[in-house]
């Protein structure tokens, strides 16, 4: 399946997983923890075409 990568900065906490709002069975995404945030593969077609969310859980503890 094809994927298209987005970069979300600005987060300072380890990431435990992500996966879209719209997944029913919350099937986590392919991700990368970066220094200031994480790059995460999304499908190439958005589950919505107005407006797809990410879910991110972060891990325990305030700081990676």
């Amino acid at each position: 399946m094809a994927t298209r990568p987005v970069t979300v900065a600005g987060i300072n906490r380890k990431i435990k997983n992500a996966h879209l709002l719209a997944d029913k069975t919350a099937t986590p995404l392919e991700m990368d923890q970066l220094d200031d945030g994480f790059r995460v593969s999304l499908p190439k077609e958005a589950p919505d075409p107005v407006d797809s969310v990410i879910v991110v859980e972060y891990a325990e503890g305030a700081a990676k």
